[in-house]
């Protein structure tokens, strides 16, 4: 009796651990998923971690049980939990009303679960806002908006090594073979990459040529691989344009 009172203490101090006040919303949205010879089938995610609006979050942490899951960006490991980039702890966290995005990759058809570990909330200094004029401001979406289908394939390339820091999606809408400029992340410079691909298109993506010159000129070098955690010196932080490797 004495082991399940105690147990129920601490399972309550864990609750008190985290403000309930800011606890956000996580929407998940399945983007891709393919069959990637025989290992199997993988699928790509988006979430979006939307705070309320009567709080801001400073930090958060999420933890995955799932073993599938192994690939994420806009999240950082650390210490067995998942956390915010260091980019938007510095930025002051989310704040109320607004939204963070992530994305990952598992191994599976189906998304994986996020429990949160530990919450921080960040209180507003203005004067407190009535609750009509925080509905009113609230945006509503329009029952009218239509979501334009991904074009495959598509990069999505991170100013920071291990997909952290400020990243961006490019689209191949000009074709798999037509060259794209690098977006302005920081400076034009990138430093780690994803790739998702069409599998059962012919010839298929398995990564991105980089070229150190706008227009896919200049010094350039294959990078071929689904995911690179840090790009070779040669064009780290230097590619200014890309083309998608096929084969």
């Amino acid at each position: 009796m004495k082991s399940i009172l105690l147990l129920s203490l601490l399972f309550s101090a864990c609750l008190a651990a985290i403000d309930q006040s800011c606890k956000p919303t996580l929407v998940q949205s399945q983007e891709a998923s393919w069959k990637n010879g025989n290992e199997g089938i993988f699928s790509q995610w988006k979430g979006t971690i939307y705070a309320p609006a009567s709080s801001g979050i400073s930090s958060l942490s999420y933890r995955v049980s799932d073993g599938s899951f192994y690939q994420v960006w806009e999240l950082v490991f650390d210490s067995g939990v998942y956390v915010l980039p260091q980019w938007r702890q510095n930025s002051g966290g989310i704040a109320q009303s607004q939204s963070h995005s992530f994305g990952y990759i598992t191994r599976q058809n189906s998304s994986v679960t996020f429990t949160i570990e530990s919450l921080v909330c960040s209180r507003s200094t203005s004067p407190s806002t009535s609750p009509s004029v925080s509905a009113s401001a609230a945006p509503s979406p329009s029952p009218s908006a239509t979501v334009a289908p991904k074009v495959y394939p598509l990069t999505i390339l991170c100013a920071d090594p291990a997909a952290e820091g400020p990243c961006r999606e490019v689209q191949s809408t000009e074709g798999v073979n037509a060259c794209y400029n690098v977006p302005a992340i920081v400076n034009d410079a990138i430093s780690s990459l994803q790739v998702f691909a069409d599998f059962e298109a012919t010839p298929r993506a398995v990564g991105l040529t980089l070229f150190a010159d706008p227009d896919c000129s200049g010094y350039s070098e294959n990078v071929e691989s689904y995911y690179v955690s840090q790009l070779p010196a040669s064009i780290d932080n230097k590619a200014s344009s890309f083309k998608f490797l096929t084969k």
